[in-house]
């Protein structure tokens, strides 16, 4: 066979805008995501919880803040969340609690009190009721338990070894909405990429 051998000598640095225009359009595509799980979230009454099987409802923001792309590897992004709780709200489970108690909110009173003591319920002077059979409670207000005078408490939390929490999923509703347009800003991003870097049509 007769052949002609010859080099390309923009082979490199067309690779090279190759791949650099792919990451442009990776990241197009991870931010379309990112942004789908920022918007999927319920919009519930304020201190209610969504139903299960449903996205949480917004409380502090914190988990939809949180949410970013990072890159860990050449064409490979992670999109989601580092908050811990982030993951047990998608597939639910049982958190345990790493002393004797967990500090469970009763409703909106409850949780009012957590969030304007800033998670330091030592400053809410708080007295612990103990109920046979029944997990303590911790309130506020002033009671006579021994019968002696009149008094009024508010249950704030009630203390509990474990708590199960059913599943509220957010991630991947958000990539199932997600698809159809991260392959069309892959695509729109990466062309149009790559013709800044090599000019021309791509």
């Amino acid at each position: 066979m007769t052949s002609v051998r010859f080099n390309f000598d923009g082979a490199e640095r067309y690779k090279s805008a190759v791949l650099a225009s792919m990451e442009a359009g990776v990241q197009a595509a991870s931010l379309e995501l990112s942004g789908q799980m920022q918007r999927g979230f319920s919009r519930g009454a304020r201190h209610t919880s969504s139903a299960p099987g449903t996205p949480p409802n917004v409380q502090t923001g914190r988990l939809r803040n949180s949410i970013a792309v990072q890159k860990s590897g050449p064409l490979i992004r992670r999109v989601g969340t580092n908050l811990p709780y982030g993951r047990i709200q998608e597939f639910g489970g049982t958190i345990t609690a790493k002393g004797k108690y967990l500090l469970v909110p009763i409703g909106v009173q409850g949780k009012n009190a957590l969030r304007d003591s800033g998670g330091n319920i030592r400053s809410l002077n708080l007295m612990l009721i103990k109920r046979a059979g029944r997990p303590p409670l911790l309130c506020q207000g002033s009671s006579n338990l021994r019968g002696k005078g009149r008094g009024s408490v508010t249950p704030l939390f009630v203390l509990l070894p474990r708590v199960t929490l059913q599943a509220r999923p957010w991630a991947m509703p958000a990539l199932n909405r997600a698809k159809p347009r991260m392959g069309k800003a892959f695509i729109q991003y990466a062309k149009n990429d790559l013709r800044r870097r090599i000019g021309g049509a791509a």
